[in-house]
């Protein structure tokens, strides 16, 4: 994943990090799967990845730690995890939402798409 930027200088590797919304995550009751496998996946395509961070299912704190996240370090990716169901307290979408300059939604039909084969509750997401 290396290359050159626009002024022919070699581009570092893509870097990235990986955002934890769960309630039981950051409540330490619960071991974290998702964001290490994240964090796996993305080192094997080349990602240099930020250590894995882990909010709570908080609409505030959500968009707080992805604010940091991009204004505060030059990432080229951020990847969330958890908060994407249907109970009250899933508001990751709703967050992410409300920091987005451009949405893309055929990004999230190909993710649930892809996920579906893995769990048929993908849909729900």
């Amino acid at each position: 994943m290396n290359g050159k930027d626009t002024s022919g200088k070699e581009r570092n590797p893509f870097r990235a990090a990986v955002l934890v919304i769960s309630d039981r995550v950051a409540a330490g009751s619960h071991a974290d799967r998702s964001g290490a496998e994240a964090v796996r996946i993305l080192g094997k395509w080349g990602f240099l990845v930020e250590p894995v961070t882990v909010v709570p299912d908080d609409h505030e704190a959500i968009v707080r730690r992805l604010v940091e996240l991009i204004d505060g370090t030059r990432l080229d990716l951020v990847i969330t995890s958890g908060g994407t169901g249907l109970a009250p307290r899933d508001v990751t979408p709703e967050a992410t939402r409300a920091i987005l300059q451009r949405e893309v939604p055929g990004l999230t039909e190909l993710i649930r798409r892809e996920t579906s084969r893995a769990t048929p509750l993908a849909v729900l997401s």
